[in-house]
């Protein structure tokens, strides 16, 4: 008995809302998902941003992600123009475009 009143209680009170019939549902096409690749570069682009001078060892290390897929990554992202790397490789630092 108590847990029909739990049943109902949630039911009355979710935003669930029944469709009729004749209703379709349609996934909503403005909305797209980013792929795993988008978010490690958004990921990427915040570090830089909070510290320049990070490596991509770092970056990875971070990330919990391979070293490639960092490096891969960056040099995606610098060949597009949004990042830019400034100096040596030992004394260098990034610079983010975007």
């Amino acid at each position: 008995m108590l847990y029909l009143f739990f049943l109902l209680f949630f039911l009355y009170n979710s935003d669930v809302i029944p469709l009729k019939s004749s209703e379709e549902i349609t996934p909503k096409s403005d909305i797209t998902p980013k792929s795993s690749e988008e978010q490690v570069q958004e990921q990427i682009l915040l570090l830089i941003k909070n510290n320049p001078f990070i490596t991509q060892k770092n970056i990875a290390n971070i990330l919990n992600k391979k070293q490639d897929t960092i490096k891969y990554n960056m040099q995606k992202m610098s060949k597009q123009g949004i990042i830019k790397h400034i100096g040596s490789s030992r004394i260098g630092y990034w610079k983010v475009n975007k």
